[in-house]
């Protein structure tokens, strides 16, 4: 097999996720009245899987039992419970690396650097100006798969581990949520101990910049040096034969905008002409194109199945001037089916 053909097939493999974060939601999940190993058997995972320390669990499966799981508790804050019973061996490597690194902003630093490790088609940042320093998460849609409980047991486990390190010190800012809150505002701002805001343009934690200098006093500085050889290892035979595709998709995730870009301006970001940029994706059996049109109707339907904001909103947070293009556009991903249509199909499937 052609060495482009390989790289292609890999990419496109099953995204998974590392065995750990499971295994640290075994207990969890018993405590809050659901039995964990009935919920990995009706979610088609195998507990061997589970089990090995070095296991990988099909992200699709994942996300499955974290949405049955939260139906069977009748919860739908259980995201943020279950990352309120977790720590650092939740990542493994990555959690005690955050723990040990010099700065607050290091181990956020060093979190958005190695994350990939652990879970596959998940795109995150790491944002500093003069007044914040924010963690930046996103995940790809997974076959109209709900997002909601990975997206706030993530950024749940973020500021939990935020907190270990640095305690009363760090100030947030705030957690920011692209979905709508299914909860009175007061639960979450309870739940997370820190300002909540719903229906933004990204799912963020964000400190102020000063808390970044907060030093580490958690663990050993000296073990920072070791984690970070080992996982450096580890990331560099992983992104080794990295497609092509996965730069892009990445350069559009780091661009910080949802409004289309330009191949220009990604070809220049990614230090390529744009006749490379085209030639190469299309060895690849992809397109500019099909990438940016997944990665807008992505995102539209995050919006409509999980936020009330109208269609006209959604459209402007998408980079449309008007609602008119943005019906277009959808019917045209979604194979003739329009905005709102779109929405009411949803809803009526939803108990």
């Amino acid at each position: 097999m052609p060495a482009e053909a390989g790289t292609v097939s890999r990419m496109r493999s099953l995204p998974k996720i590392g065995s750990s974060v499971l295994r640290s939601m075994m207990l969890p999940l018993a405590e809050q009245n659901c039995d964990p190993g009935q919920l990995i058997a009706d979610c088609g995972i195998a507990r061997a899987l589970v089990d090995d320390p070095e296991g990988r669990v099909p992200l699709e499966n994942y996300l499955k039992l974290l949405n049955l799981a939260a139906e069977r508790a009748g919860d739908p804050l259980l995201g943020i419970r279950l990352a309120r019973a977790a720590g650092p061996e939740t990542l493994g490597a990555i959690g005690f690396l955050f723990l040990s690194s010099a700065t607050l902003a290091d181990a956020m630093r060093n979190l958005v650097h190695f994350l990939d490790l652990l879970q596959d088609v998940t795109r995150v940042r790491f944002e500093h100006d003069r007044d914040e320093i924010s963690f930046v998460y996103d995940i790809d849609s997974m076959g109209g798969q709900e997002t909601r409980q990975d997206v706030e047991f993530s950024l749940a486990l973020t500021s939990r581990l935020i907190r270990m390190y640095g305690g009363d010190q760090v100030e947030f800012r705030g957690i920011n949520f692209r979905h709508s809150a299914l909860r009175p505002y007061s639960d979450y701002k309870h739940l997370l101990n820190a300002p909540v805001f719903f229906e933004q343009s990204h799912h963020a934690v964000t400190i102020a910049a000063a808390s970044g200098a907060i030093r580490g006093s958690v663990l050993h500085p000296g073990l920072a040096d070791i984690l970070s050889r080992f996982l450096e290892e580890r990331h560099f035979a992983q992104h080794a034969d990295e497609s092509f595709e996965s730069r892009v998709k990445a350069a559009l995730f780091e661009s910080r905008t949802m409004r289309p870009r330009s191949a220009a301006s990604l070809a220049r970001q990614l230090g390529v002409s744009t006749p490379t940029l085209f030639r190469r994706l299309r060895a690849e059996g992809s397109g500019l194109r099909a990438i940016i049109d997944q990665r807008q109707f992505g995102m539209a339907t995050e919006y409509l199945r999980s936020s009330k904001l109208s269609i006209a909103q959604v459209a402007e947070i998408l980079g449309y001037s008007e609602s008119a293009s943005f019906t277009r556009a959808f019917a045209r991903w979604s194979g003739g089916v329009t905005p709102a249509a779109w929405r009411k199909a949803q809803r009526a499937r939803t108990p």
